[in-house]
């Protein structure tokens, strides 16, 4: 696609806002591999305003299960999922009955992941 194919395109699509910047040159930019971003069927966790979501990549993974565990290991820096009963301790229900991701509030889980002090939990 040309330069000016871009610009076309960017100005017949009335619902987003584009800044035309004439100066503006793609010189020393490099297009970033698609491998680097979440693909719609691979599993993934979301955290988003002290909340955790898993994706449904995850819930087909685990098509039986609607409790789970979330666990740390704070030495390789890794968390895992682990299907367990509604009894088990620390369990949640990560999907509503709908089967679907189910975003779950976790403000003190949150703000440890996201400050990098999961040790503790």
């Amino acid at each position: 696609m040309t330069e000016n194919e871009i610009q076309e395109t960017a100005t017949i699509t009335p619902d987003i806002d584009v800044i035309e910047d004439t100066s503006f040159s793609y010189d020393g930019y490099e297009v970033v591999r698609g491998e680097y971003f979440a693909h719609l069927y691979e599993p993934s966790i979301t955290f988003n305003n002290s909340r955790v979501s898993l994706n449904t990549a995850c819930l087909k993974r685990l098509p039986d299960i609607d409790f789970v565990q979330i666990l740390i290991n704070s030495e390789e820096k890794k968390l895992a999922v682990r299907p367990c009963s509604e009894d088990e301790k620390d369990s949640f229900l990560w999907c509503t009955p709908k089967r679907k991701p189910k975003h779950i509030t976790c403000r003190v889980f949150f703000a440890n992941i996201i400050a990098g002090k999961p040790k503790g939990l």
